[in-house]
């Protein structure tokens, strides 16, 4: 396999290996080289040794609870607890340097019934087209764009 070097890209399809030059810019071979160095962990049993992913499940740990996001109580009898699991994302600057680790803690919420263990449910998300729209707006009025990532936000009631 060729190795990710700057103005050559590797791609792999159908189990065969394609280079070519496309004369990248300094930020986008970073960048390229940093997604083939740095590798996004699938499990807790790869990162529980390291240093930088364990302090960033702690911060989302402390984020969780610092926002009272659940309460400890009694598992009542005749439930069944909800398991969570652990996700982890490698974030990356606009010129592709290493920004931070990322870890989220998920909880496997396939396993409740309606009615039964909620009765609500709240996901802050948006509709593409809202996105699309934005960036047309963007677009046609010379304003700059830029990607970030909001840290967690909970509504207090």
């Amino acid at each position: 396999m060729v190795s990710c070097c700057p103005n050559i890209i590797t791609a792999i399809c159908c189990n065969a290996v394609t280079t070519w030059d496309n004369n990248l810019s300094l930020s986008a071979s970073t960048l390229l080289h940093n997604l083939d160095f740095y590798a996004e962990p699938y499990s807790y049993e790869e990162v529980a040794a390291k240093l930088e992913w364990q302090e960033a499940m702690q911060k989302e740990f402390n984020s969780l609870q610092a926002n009272h996001t659940w309460d400890l109580i009694e598992l009542l009898s005749g439930k069944r607890h909800i398991s969570c699991k652990w996700v982890y994302k490698i974030k990356y600057k606009a010129y592709g340097s290493l920004e931070r680790y990322e870890a989220r803690l998920i909880m496997r919420g396939f396993t409740q019934k309606e009615g039964m263990d909620y009765t609500e449910t709240f996901s802050s998300i948006i509709k593409m087209t809202a996105i699309r729209s934005s960036i047309a707006i963007a677009v046609k009025k010379h304003w700059s764009l830029y990607q970030m990532s909001i840290m967690p936000f909970y509504k207090v009631i």
